[in-house]
């Protein structure tokens, strides 16, 4: 259809320049977006790994589930991670070359039908500029795969037509194309049946032979593709649908209204690219070639719609599931002008008028989406990178115990983990993909069985986001109302340190792999970090102990110790805290002369450990709570008490002294007082360094970022440090400011070890802390700010390092 343009290269630089234009607003778009990435883009790549890594196309050990719907999109960022390449570097690389293709085949599709340059322009323009391209080229989702080959698909079939309904070549490239598109999404058939169905308008109504030999291929090749992978599914995963199809194919009248919300929705916001399909389908119908086509991409695009409605839409931002309705959409916008031209030959007026409408309407077009929020919140919302560092402070600390982690964040927190987990909303799971759905929970999270995940036993529970907190969703609701979770379960504050700071609330299993656990002699081991008062820290090298805040008391309730004498010690030893053994008069035997730190149990009991600290925040590793012979051993030597010894303080002077500076957050010289916008500060004593700018009308004082860095020193066993410090709190991909010790690692690495910030408030708080258990290593204090927004600065003096020697 259409005449082929004069000249090859003419025609070249066209779909060349038109591809641009629109590549230009996708990248603007990304460059809003950010660092963002979804989390089931993080399930899809945890298959990619396992697969790597040897396991299979399996989420967890044990069983096979298919929780993937892209198995196209997952072979291929397994490719490239087998070349060497970060897997979510991968994904997104597709992502972008994938946009990449759709553009030059919409622009090459625009030409093949009859549209000049204004047309190709226009129709890249329009997708360009719609915020959702750019979203799932960050998102890293498998949509970018879809649309690019949708649109190759119809550029190919828009040759065939041109060359007579001929199969060779591009009929196999429609083929080619739309069989990756079935292995990218279980719905791809649906595509290819409308477009089959849609030849007779497309082609016309003849040469049926000709149609039935292109549709053969067209849809025949796909067909084998399909049926491949369904003999994979049976073989390998033992299921004829995907376990994602359990999760989210069921259809109501309630998810019917959500989803005719969702579509409804989508296209309010992009107003402009409607408006110009629109457009382009009023003046398709000047033409009978024209018509034919867009009558054909609007069957297609009306049944998607009418698909993307009956399955409920989608939980994710930005509309992902229109994204192929808007391909076609501007498909139906280049027709437009494909058949102004035809009507119409002299168009030398039309370029200008695109690219002044355009250079008008698609600055409002941007900000107008921008400003929604679901489309925004890409730019906003960044919880999976914080369960990067949850995932990897579990993977590392507990790659020996090899836990069973229980997530509903199925994707980020599983995948950086590496650890055997459980998923509790089903996707990955085969059991609770067949619970019935609850309509009061959203789409996709409207599965769960509290009490088969009581009896697969997790040791590590984290509920909702990786923060935790309490237990959420159908599951988690579950278990709150179910006693034995509650007798078996404790929740326990864990510190991820890097590469982002932040507080995760979950739950571990009292008698579990990371819970107290029988060790040799009938001895019991109690993870420090199980006492409510302590915060897991990730030990140096591997393992996780309790960081026990100073001068507090903690106690922990231990059921079904059996008869005998029992007494209690730190592993390793550390004379910067105690513990001690307590239980009720009725159950111990009252034994004259019998050490204090020893009891003797009649019976089997329960007894209460209490964990204290000093005058020093101290890491303790363990409480092993062993049986005595006849032999007592003595009691373990306990220095609560500071001692006064060499101390080497890191004075902040007005040119900062000995402190390096980098970035513009603490200004060209340390405080003395609040500065201009700030509030009052409480507990000054001299000069200190803040990270609160100097307030402008372009800046305000939590707009600046830095780090100001100690000395390096090594502590001695006895070494401790204290400071002051005030201002934000850190909090994970929100707000990341504070204190914080660093390891220099051999090799130039570096290593986190202990992070303290303010309260959200002007008040100097002290912080004294041991650094026994650090005794040896290479340290620098970094006073640090990473954030932007409000509370976004740290306050921070008193410096002063007890015990140790200059770095060497």
């Amino acid at each position: 259809m259409g005449e082929p343009s004069p000249s090859r290269r003419a025609a070249v630089v066209a779909v060349v320049v038109a591809v641009a234009l629109g590549a230009g607003l996708v990248a603007h778009g990304v460059h809003h977006i950010g660092n963002f990435i979804e989390d089931d883009t993080l399930i899809s790549l945890r298959y990619a790994q396992r697969l790597l890594d040897g396991h299979g196309l399996t989420w967890t050990d044990g069983e096979r589930v298919e929780g993937y719907s892209n198995l196209s999109w997952v072979l291929a960022s397994a490719a490239l991670g087998a070349l060497g390449v970060d897997l979510i570097d991968a994904v997104r690389f597709l992502a972008g070359l994938s946009v990449l293709v759709t553009l030059l085949g919409l622009a090459a599709l625009a030409r093949r039908l009859g549209a000049d340059w204004s047309g190709m322009a226009f129709a890249t323009l329009l997708l360009g500029a719609t915020a959702s391209v750019s979203v799932w080229i960050v998102g890293a989702l498998e949509q970018p795969l879809v649309i690019a080959c949708l649109a190759v698909g119809l550029w190919a079939l828009a040759e065939v037509e041109a060359r007579e309904l001929a199969l060779r070549p591009w009929g196999w490239v429609a083929a080619g194309a739309f069989s990756v598109l079935v292995l990218t999404r279980p719905d791809g058939p649906l595509f290819v049946a409308l477009l089959v169905a849609c030849f007779p308008l497309l082609f016309g109504w003849g040469r049926w032979r000709a149609q039935l030999r292109v549709a053969g291929a067209v849809a025949g090749v796909p067909a084998l593709a399909t049926l491949a992978q369904l003999a994979f599914r049976l073989a390998y995963y033992g299921e004829w649908v995907p376990n994602t199809a359990l999760i989210k194919a069921s259809f109501s009248t309630g998810r019917a209204r959500g989803g005719l919300d969702y579509v409804v929705a989508g296209l309010r916001a992009e107003w402009l690219l409607v408006g110009g399909a629109a457009l382009g389908l009023v003046l398709a119908m000047l033409s009978p070639r024209t018509r034919r086509w867009a009558l054909a991409l609007l069957v297609v695009a009306a049944g998607w719609l009418g698909y993307v409605v009956a399955i409920g839409g989608d939980h994710f931002p930005a509309w992902r599931h229109l994204l192929p309705f808007d391909v076609l959409a501007v498909a139906v916008a280049a027709l437009g002008f494909a058949a102004v031209r035809t009507r119409w030959p002299v168009t030398r007026f039309v370029t200008p008028l695109v690219l002044v409408g355009c250079a008008v309407a698609v600055p409002t077009y941007e900000r107008t989406q921008w400003a929604l929020n679901d489309i925004d919140v890409a730019a906003r919302v960044r919880w999976q990178w914080e369960g990067q560092a949850v995932g990897r402070t579990f993977g590392q600390a507990f790659a020996r115990e090899r836990p069973l982690y229980a997530v509903t964040a199925a994707g980020c927190l599983p995948y950086f983990s590496k650890l055997p987990a459980l998923d509790m909303l089903g996707l990955n799971d085969r059991h609770i993909a067949r619970q019935p759905g609850d309509e009061h929970y959203p789409l996709a999270h409207d599965h769960g069985d509290g009490k088969y995940v009581l009896e697969r036993a997790p040791d590590l529970i984290t509920f909702g986001m990786p923060r935790g907190g309490r237990p959420t969703f159908k599951t988690g609701d579950q278990l709150a109302k179910d006693p034995a979770f509650a007798r078996d379960y404790v929740k326990v504050r864990f510190d991820a340190l890097e590469p982002l700071a932040l507080t995760s609330e979950s739950f571990v299993r009292l008698r579990g792999r990371i819970g107290v656990r029988t060790g040799a002699g009938g001895r019991l081991e109690v993870p420090a970090y199980l006492f409510p008062h302590a915060v897991g820290v990730p030990l140096p090298g591997a393992g996780m102990g309790g960081l026990v805040s100073a001068r507090t008391v903690g106690q922990l309730e231990l059921p079904g110790v059996p008869a005998g004498r029992w007494t209690a010690r730190l592993e390793p030893a550390n004379p910067r805290a105690r513990v001690k053994v307590v239980a009720r008069p009725e159950d111990r035997v009252e034994v004259d002369g019998a050490p204090e730190h020893v009891v003797q149990l009649a019976r089997e009991a329960t007894v209460q450990l209490e964990l204290a600290a000093g005058d020093l925040s101290t890491l303790v590793g363990m409480v092993v709570l062993e049986p005595v012979g006849e032999e007592v051993p003595p009691p373990p030597v306990v220095a609560l008490e500071l001692s006064p010894g060499p101390a080497r303080p890191f004075p902040v002077s007005p040119g900062f002294g000995v402190w390096t500076v980098m970035g513009d957050a603490f200004g060209p010289s340390a405080a003395t007082s609040h500065r201009a916008k700030q509030q009052l500060i409480e507990g000054v004593r001299g000069p200190f360094l803040s990270s609160f700018g100097e307030s402008t009308s372009e800046r305000f004082g939590d707009a600046f970022t830095g780090v100001a860095t100690s000395p390096a020193f090594v502590p001695t066993a006895s070494g401790w440090v204290e400071f002051r410090v005030a201002g934000g709190r850190v909090d994970g991909a929100g707000v990341q400011v504070g204190v914080r010790l660093v390891e220099r690692l051999p090799g130039g690495g570096r290593a986190v070890r202990f992070v303290a910030s303010g309260e959200r408030d002007e008040r100097f708080r002290p912080v004294k802390l041991d650094l026994g258990w650090l005794a040896g290593r290479e340290l620098v204090i970094e006073v640090f700010d990473d954030a932007l927004g409000g509370w976004g600065h740290i306050l921070a003096d008193g410096f002063v390092v007890h015990g140790a020697v200059d770095a060497p």
